[in-house]
């Protein structure tokens, strides 16, 4: 079942960082606050990946503050599954929106 996720959120993620980059308010929203959605969005890449080993369940109690902020759950998931999601789509969104900015400065 986590890899039929997995292959659902490699296919939805393209689809919803064209939404969000194609959408004129919220490229305004990102334009704002680009260079910080970009940073936030490697951070949050970063940290995902680190706290990925600690969020699986083995049934024991935690043992460390990582391994309970890795498995606090938001909306049904992980931290670290929502910080492996929606990282790379702050970057993602925030590259395309950079292009579509360039684009719009050169004339195209």
């Amino acid at each position: 079942m986590a890899f039929l996720e997995f292959l659902a959120w490699i296919f939805l993620m393209p689809v919803v960082c064209i939404c969000l980059a194609v959408n004129e308010s919220l490229r305004e929203l990102f334009r704002n606050f680009e260079p910080l959605s970009y940073l936030t969005g490697l951070w949050m890449c970063v940290g995902g990946l680190v706290l990925w080993p600690f969020a699986e369940p083995d049934n024991a109690p935690y043992q460390n503050v990582v391994q309970a902020l890795a498995r606090a759950s938001i909306w049904g998931l992980d931290v670290a599954q929502w910080f492996v999601v929606v990282g790379p789509v702050l970057l993602i969104v925030s590259g395309m929106i950079r292009l579509v900015q360039r684009r719009n400065t050169l004339g195209g």
